[in-house]
């Protein structure tokens, strides 16, 4: 009789873990740059993780867009004073300058903790609303009128503009930027009880630019589009960053089951 004989094997194979890091800013010249345009106009929202080391600095810019011939042109997510005012501030700000006069910014309620992760959220709904919140509250609308032109730079941890300034003092993770604003669930579903997740499984059509600032490359790569950041002076690569914070989900190990059988 003929026997036949099977042999079933499973076999499991282990992706390689993502390696979770972030870059030291020093305060003083460290930032990344893109030498180009990478937002027209609201609505957009912009989304940086961070661990601050000092508040009592003048700015702490998380990202910014900003012309290099104008000191009063610009889109920034920073920290701020509770008033709106970019100097020695411990609350999210998302800001919006059109010309010399005074800029709007929304200021979130709550301060931020220094040597602690945490969330900056900036959504610009249109030229008179915008939104700014820490971790997954925390929120706060302005409804003040700004419509800014056209910026040909975006910088991260530091603000962009022709008198660069407001320099981030700690360290910086995930940085993205949508074409939509964000919801309120949205901030919440990003944020995921201190944990985070990555970028492009929250409204991941509309996420046009992620940045995941592992400090491995000069540029630092751009997940989602074509605008890699060049560094500027020598933020240090660290290994601190929460550990579901990516750009993509594709970053995240992953454990894969295979079935083989022969006959």
């Amino acid at each position: 009789m003929k026997m036949k004989s099977f042999l079933v094997g499973l076999c499991v194979v282990l992706l390689a873990a993502p390696s979770y890091s972030a870059r030291e800013f020093d305060n003083i010249d460290d930032h990344l740059t893109h030498s180009a345009e990478l937002i027209s106009g609201p609505p957009f929202s912009m989304v940086c993780w961070y661990n601050v080391d000092d508040m009592a600095t003048d700015g702490n810019a998380f990202m910014s867009q900003a012309s290099s011939s104008s000191g009063t042109l610009r889109y920034a997510l920073t920290l701020a004073r509770d008033d709106g005012t970019a100097n020695f501030g411990d609350r999210v700000s998302a800001v919006a300058q059109a010309d010399a006069g005074t800029w709007t910014a929304a200021t979130a309620t709550l301060d931020s903790t220094i040597n602690t992760w945490e969330m900056a959220s900036g959504v610009w709904v249109s030229t008179s609303s915008r939104f700014a919140y820490l971790n997954d509250g925390s929120s706060n609308e302005n409804i003040g009128t700004e419509a800014v032109g056209t910026g040909d730079r975006v910088w991260i941890g530091r603000l962009a503009d022709s008198s660069p300034n407001w320099e981030f003092d700690g360290e910086l993770a995930t940085c993205g930027i949508w074409d939509v604003a964000l919801s309120a669930a949205n901030i919440t579903s990003l944020y995921n009880s201190g944990t985070g997740v990555a970028f492009n499984t929250v409204a991941g059509g509309d996420l046009i630019h992620c940045w995941d600032i592992a400090g491995d490359a000069d540029p630092e790569p751009d997940s989602i589009g074509s605008a890699g950041m060049t560094v500027q002076s020598a933020p240090t690569k660290t290994t601190t960053q929460p550990a579901g914070v990516s750009c993509t989900s594709a970053a995240g190990g992953t454990a894969v089951l295979r079935r083989r059988h022969t006959q």
